[in-house]
């Protein structure tokens, strides 16, 4: 490939710029919503959508990088997703009913956690199993 092609161009800007607000507006559309059914604060908003982006932009990076097994080494925008958004602002509003809203909040981190190391022990306990297996 040449350095001619390699050029930026005006057009190539432009579609470059688009493609970046697009990828923007998609990361920052579940935060919101998810904000919004919660009823949070302007500044509880803003620091879920700067949360969403900043764990964006660095699983991004490990996307890109690829560091070990971890990422494909290809440009992969890596975003948030929508499949969580009916359950987390249902779970809240439950939550709510028993517990305060700072205890609501703090649930679902918690309960993401747990199943986390919940995880990780199982992976453990699976190793064990087939090297006992093995033997």
């Amino acid at each position: 490939m040449s350095d001619d092609a390699l050029t930026l161009s005006g057009q190539s800007f432009v579609l470059g710029s688009q493609h970046a607000l697009a990828a923007v507006g998609g990361i920052i559309a579940a935060p919101l919503i998810i904000a919004m059914g919660m009823g949070l604060s302007a500044s509880q908003t803003s620091y879920l959508i700067s949360a969403a982006l900043v764990i964006s932009g660095l699983a991004t990076v490990l996307q890109i990088v690829r560091i070990g097994p971890l990422g494909s080494g290809l440009l992969s925008i890596q975003g948030t997703s929508f499949a969580f958004v009916g359950p987390l602002i249902f779970l809240y509003h439950e939550l709510l009913q028993t517990h305060s809203s700072h205890d609501a909040l703090g649930g679902p981190v918690r309960f993401g956690l747990g199943l986390r190391i919940a995880d990780d022990r199982a992976d453990d306990l699976r190793e064990d199993a087939q090297a006992a297996d093995h033997q």
